[in-house]
């Protein structure tokens, strides 16, 4: 650098010591015009030729590439008012005209501006032009001074011209006038739009957004430098990146705020107090807002934070077709940001633009509306989180809907207030939640397949299989194929009865998914096509499960199976192999029973197993030692346990028991206890003209309990002083048969009165 620092190079020197002392100074620089006989153009004086353009070079290029490859005719540069749009425009027409070789033979400005921001506030432009109208004329003037004729006129005058027509601030017109203006000029005119809204229609859009931290504080300390603002434009930096935030990176924000210092308002007071400035860049297009997107401007501002627009429809309520228009305009006024998700499955999120959030007050959410969008959105935060829980515990529960990325949670937000209204018997309620979730996730399986569910549950064979079948055709993977499989062939086989169909659907699932839900389904099927071998293995691999629940319900399956294997030995005149299958499924409960497992599914379907037990033993001449001390452990249990009186399956034991033959029943029952099983063998009788009832006790404090019985769902009160015989209460436990007289108190609630244990 040395050598340029001789009395030759004095120019080079005060650039260096001025760049020293102010590393933001750049020379003035004023673009002189194109000579007329190169480029005919009514430019008007750039508003930025003393800071420069700051921050938009890059922007710039992209526009003159635009205009120069001519693939789009009618190009818009969009966004909020102040962003830099006009500023953006002159810079690449002033690029064009000045080109060694200029693409066009005319670049005719027109500006439908009819208002300026100052430091003292917004001031009307007495002179402006109002509408196409008024464009047109002034665009024709440009090229003949008296011009004052129509838009046939201008195309005339442009025939066979290579133009560029530049109408600066169109949403000061209507769209409809912009679109004939395009098909009445020539073919060889290229348009170039500013606007905060677009036109929305055969237009290449160029959104432009604020500039950049480091672009913003450049041009903050050139303009305050230029304005002899000394102590502006030697903030600190870290003071500059909070001043240009607040302002929002807007150009015209920053050198607004400059102006008001300059007219002496304190800095601090200008950044509190930006009403006119946010009026000027958005009270034109919040004014032209229909009634739902100012709904929708409201529900985002009452949000505060950035949301997919499926969350949106979810917590707004709002009609999908209508919310879509709405944030198409919302984002066309630049109103509304919008940002790519992260990453794949990731939603698109949506929030106020900077300037909107500024520019809107706070709303008021002590009102029906706003109280129910909080209360939809505090409601859709929480079940997120459960649905993701419930989902990773058990997938192929029907009543839990698989999240594949976040971008599903509001589609099943959704499907589990459909669910939980199909489970309150609201098919109706139910149904408008699907069709909601269809409206913002067509494609999403899981909307068809909860609709099946529904329909299933409700009865509807038919429509359960078509949407079931429509699930199928929205799977994206093998294993979202292999879960509705598991669903309608469920359906298939218990409500259409048709196994022929539901088998390979079951195999299927099972193929995939092999986990204990689908071994249990598919052990089940074989089990009922008396596939019995097969069906046994399946069950009990399912057994290894860590859930309690679901080891009860594989349980009971496995009971169930040996009966119905019993029962076909019957069928096969095999009764010693069906009376050893009968006890083989009694026994095969009995561990969860010593374990204090209440299930009284599981104790039915034991006593089933039993009965037939017995009902083979009829057939056989004689038992085996081995044999009849089986038997009479199990005669031992059902004794010693009283839920066994409360099931359904007690009559069949004390049936199938009474029709044994003599010499068999005294080998597995003793007297005293085929006494006992005939006195107790009905569980409603008549006992001195009174009603005598079989329960279970449900619950016991220190002086009262709840019994429970199928007749009354709502369990039955008792006091302990309600007992038969005082020393019972030594024997009262949760889980004790208990017989009872069922009585109405005053108050009209059920209870029970004498009750006696059963001993």
């Amino acid at each position: 650098m040395s050598r340029f620092r001789s009395r030759y190079f004095q120019a080079t020197l005060e650039t260096l010591g001025r760049l020293d002392t102010d590393p933001s100074w750049q020379p003035l620089v004023t673009p002189e015009p194109a000579p007329y006989d190169r480029v005919l153009h009514n430019l008007p004086a750039a508003d930025f030729d003393d800071t420069g353009l700051v921050g938009r070079a890059t922007d710039v290029r992209n526009v003159v590439d635009m205009l120069l490859k001519g693939r789009d005719r009618m190009i818009t540069l969009t966004g909020e008012g102040g962003i830099g749009k006009t500023a953006l425009a002159l810079a690449a027409c002033y690029t064009l005209v000045d080109a060694q070789d200029p693409p066009f033979d005319a670049v005719l400005w027109v500006s439908l501006k009819n208002e300026r921001l100052t430091a003292e506030g917004v001031r009307a432009i007495t002179d402006a032009v109002r509408d196409i109208g008024g464009a047109t004329e002034r665009l024709g003037q440009a090229m003949d001074p008296s011009f004052g004729g129509s838009v046939e006129e201008l195309s005339d005058f442009l025939s066979g011209i290579r133009a560029l027509v530049v109408i600066d601030n169109l949403e000061s017109a209507q769209g409809t006038e912009v679109v004939a203006l395009y098909d009445a000029l020539p073919e060889s005119v290229t348009f170039l739009f500013t606007s905060r809204v677009g036109i929305g229609q055969i237009e290449r859009r160029m959104p432009l957004t604020g500039l950049s931290e480091r672009d913003a504080v450049l041009l903050l300390r050139k303009f305050a430098a230029r304005l002899s603002q000394t102590g502006l434009a030697r903030i600190s930096d870290e003071v500059a990146q909070n001043v240009t935030l607040r302002l929002r990176y807007s150009p015209l924000a920053i050198r607004w705020y400059v102006l008001s210092v300059e007219a002496g308002k304190a800095p601090t007071d200008a950044l509190r107090n930006q009403t006119d400035l946010l009026r000027f860049c958005v009270d034109n297009v919040y004014e032209a807002l229909s009634p739902d997107a100012k709904l929708m401007l409201a529900i985002l501002r009452t949000i505060d934070r950035a949301i997919s627009f499926d969350e949106l429809a979810v917590i707004s309520a709002i009609e999908i077709d209508t919310l879509r228009r709405g944030s198409q305009v919302l984002s066309q006024g630049s109103l509304l940001v919008r940002t790519p998700g992260a990453e794949v499955g990731d939603p698109d999120l949506i929030e106020l633009s900077a300037t909107a959030r500024a520019y809107l007050p706070r709303v008021d959410t002590d009102t029906s509306v706003m109280r129910g969008v909080l209360d939809r959105e505090t409601a859709y935060m929480r079940d997120r989180d459960d649905a993701r829980q419930v989902a990773s515990q058990r997938r192929l529960d029907p009543n839990v809907v698989v999240v594949r990325s976040r971008e599903d949670q509001p589609t099943v937000h959704l499907l589990r207030l459909a669910l939980r209204l199909s489970k309150k018997k609201d098919r109706d309620g139910a149904l408008e939640y699907v069709q909601r979730a269809r409206a913002i996730n067509p494609g999403y399986f899981e909307v068809d397949r909860v609709e099946a569910f529904i329909a299933s549950t409700s009865g509807d064979t038919t429509g359960a299989v078509t949407r079931y079948k429509a699930a199928l055709s929205q799977c994206e993977s093998q294993d979202e194929r292999a879960r509705v499989s598991f669903f309608l062939a469920g359906h298939l086989a218990r409500n259409g009865h048709d196994m022929e169909a539901a088998l390979p659907l079951a195999e299927f699932a099972h193929e995939v998914l092999q986990n204990n839900d689908t071994a249990m389904a598919l052990g089940n099927f074989y089990v009922w096509e008396h596939k019995f071998a097969e069906g046994q293995e399946l069950l009990e691999q399912a057994l290894d499960t860590p859930s309690p629940t679901l080891r009860r319900i594989i349980s009971t399956s496995l009971v169930d199976s040996w009966r119905r294997w019993a029962e076909q030995d019957l069928v096969d005149k095999l009764p010693e192999s069906a009376f050893e299958k009968g006890l083989s499924g009694f026994y095969v409960g009995r561990p969860l029973l010593i374990e204090g497992v209440h299930d009284l599914k599981l104790i039915d379907a034991m006593a089933r197993s039993l009965a037939m037990a017995y009902r083979a033993a009829r057939l056989l001449s004689d038992l085996s030692e081995v044999q009849a001390t089986r038997a009479q452990g199990a005669i031992a249990q059902v004794l010693k346990d009283g839920r066994f009186r409360i099931v359904e399956s007690w009559e069949r034991i004390v049936r199938a028991v009474d029709a044994l033959p003599d010499h068999i029943r005294r080998q597995i029952v003793p007297d005293a206890w085929a006494d006992s099983l005939a006195a107790r063998r009905e569980a409603v009788r008549k006992d001195n003209g009174e009603q005598r009832l079989v329960g279970l006790v449900f619950g016991l404090k220190e002086r009262f309990g709840f019994i429970s019985h199928p007749n009354f769902p709502l369990n039955l009160f008792f006091h302990l002083g309600s007992l038969t015989t005082p020393s019972d209460r030594a024997h009262l436990a949760v889980g004790v048969a208990v017989e009872f007289t069922p009585s109405v108190d005053g108050d009209g609630r059920n209870r029970a009165e004498k009750v006696t244990v059963i001993q």
